[in-house]
């Protein structure tokens, strides 16, 4: 019974870090989706100004 016991308290400290681990993990996930959601603009962004520049050099 008391090896019951032992491996019921040994085994908490690794499910609250495996619960830490994933919440970790998550705030990762979401962090590079936000960059990728940024880049993503960004580069959209980078490529409007390209073909309005390239349209004013083809006026001149």
């Amino acid at each position: 019974m008391r090896k019951f016991f032992t491996r019921i308290s040994n085994q908490a400290p690794a499910s609250k870090t495996a619960v830490k681990l994933d919440a970790v993990g998550q705030a990762v996930a979401r962090s590079l989706q936000s960059y990728n959601e940024f880049g993503w603009r960004q580069r959209l962004f980078v490529a409007e100004l390209s073909v309005s520049f390239n349209r004013c050099i083809h006026f001149l």
